[in-house]
């Protein structure tokens, strides 16, 4: 399900979305929250009360494995809510033009004995070919922050046994920032530090970036051409 949430004409942000009170979707698999901002205290696009109530829906859908998210910039406070209420997700698809260390920090254990949130998280994918810092006219490597992402991997590659180790980490970026996935760049050499201990990283260039790229990721939709077409 990919839900764009324009609660009014003139915002594409993220609002409540009430159609999960008349509608049930008890085998969901795959959820993807579109808009530009995702702030769960704007109590205009999120009533008082209603990321609760959204909160225990999200937690009722046992199924939900995959979570997708295509934002122009998301809150800290609103990244550890979504992913505390969705606690089944293995699969993390992210495009954010602002912010990336955000969702590095809330992903992030706190501290020894703690259980980071999305502890079940296999395979993180980054879209990073549109970001503010590019479009700043910042380095490449800058686009994701050396620091916060290193802490960010520590936690889940050297965690305790019991705990599940992040598997791929998937990087998609575009033909004019390639550069970004080449080796001597920082996060990527603090990827494949990991490689002993057994995390793969995947690296893909598109000609050019969209909005709706996710679509033809989609490994269930590969064979659907109209419903890429479609939805597009």
């Amino acid at each position: 399900m990919s839900y764009y949430g324009a609660n009014r004409p003139d915002e594409a942000n993220i609002g409540y979305p009430p159609f999960f009170h008349t509608v049930k979707f008890p085998n969901l698999r795959q959820l993807r929250l579109d808009g530009c901002n995702m702030h769960f205290d704007n109590h205009i696009l999120w009533p008082p009360g209603s990321f609760e109530r959204f909160s225990s829906i999200l937690r009722s859908l046992r199924h939900l494995t995959t979570l997708s998210l295509n934002l122009y910039s998301a809150e800290p406070l609103a990244l550890r809510k979504l992913f505390g209420a969705t606690e089944k997700v293995s699969t993390l698809d992210v495009s954010l033009y602002l912010n990336f260390e955000h969702l590095f920090d809330a992903l992030t254990s706190s501290g020894l004995g703690q259980a980071p949130l999305l502890p079940d998280l296999d395979t993180l994918i980054l879209d990073i070919g549109v970001t503010r810092v590019l479009d700043d006219g910042g380095d490449e490597e800058e686009v994701l922050q050396g620091d916060v992402f290193a802490n960010f991997l520590e936690s889940r590659m050297r965690c305790a046994p019991e705990r599940r180790k992040l598997r791929k980490l998937v990087v998609y970026t575009t033909a004019e920032h390639e550069g970004q996935v080449e080796d001597e760049i920082p996060f990527i050499r603090a990827i494949q530090e990991y490689a002993n201990y057994g995390l793969v990283l995947e690296r893909y260039v598109e000609p050019s970036w969209s909005d709706q790229a996710w679509l033809r990721r989609d490994p269930k939709l590969a064979d659907w051409p109209e419903a890429i077409t479609f939805m597009d």
